[in-house]
């Protein structure tokens, strides 16, 4: 018997070491799948029903997470469906009102001139801010506007003078790769 399992040098022979490891492997492979297919199914969500999210409110009241008042007026916000999804990306599209009010925003906290704003709020309702996805929408910018910007970015810190020096030497010559966001180094910009 032992020469069946081992050879003239007491080692195990490799044909039997390859079939047990194969019948380990295979073992194993039926015990996963069998585990595998005995696991249950995912349920569907289902959404709950209005005493569920009574009884979720008030559980939360008497935690101490909500007033009696607010639970009540999450409970009723949510059974008229004013608390479905926010619009978002893929959700309504925005007013014209909302889009003017975003952008007088941003004419407020300073990112964008009265100009700009319009000329956004233009390409916007135009449809044209779907075709360019970069740059200023409208007009292109004349050489004073480009240099105002550079500046405004040189005095925020954002650029040495060096740079938009460049920057403007470049985007006035047309040797600015558009599709290559941020920062251009002098050599970037020969190339």
């Amino acid at each position: 018997m032992k020469k069946v399992f081992y050879n003239e040098s007491n080692k195990l022979r490799k044909e039997i070491y390859v079939l047990m490891l194969s019948v380990t492997l295979f073992i194993g492979a039926i015990v996963f799948t069998e585990n595998y297919i005995s696991a249950e199914q995912p349920q569907k969500y289902e959404k709950p029903t209005e005493a569920e999210i009574k009884q979720l409110f008030d559980s939360a009241v008497e935690a101490g997470k909500l007033t009696k008042e607010e639970a009540d007026e999450k409970l009723q916000s949510i059974l008229s469906g004013e608390m479905k999804k926010k619009s978002g990306m893929f959700g309504k599209k925005p007013t014209e009102s909302q889009i003017k009010e975003r952008l007088d925003r941003a004419v407020e906290a300073g990112k964008l001139t009265k100009e700009e704003a319009d000329i956004k709020l233009e390409a916007i309702l135009s449809g044209e801010m779907k075709k360019k996805r970069f740059g200023m929408y409208g007009k292109k910018p004349t050489e004073s506007q480009i240099k105002e910007r550079l500046d405004r970015a040189v005095e925020a810190g954002k650029l040495t003078q060096e740079e938009a020096d460049i920057k403007l030497e470049a985007i006035l010559s047309g040797d600015i790769n558009r599709k290559k966001p941020g920062k251009y180094t002098k050599t970037e910009i020969i190339l």
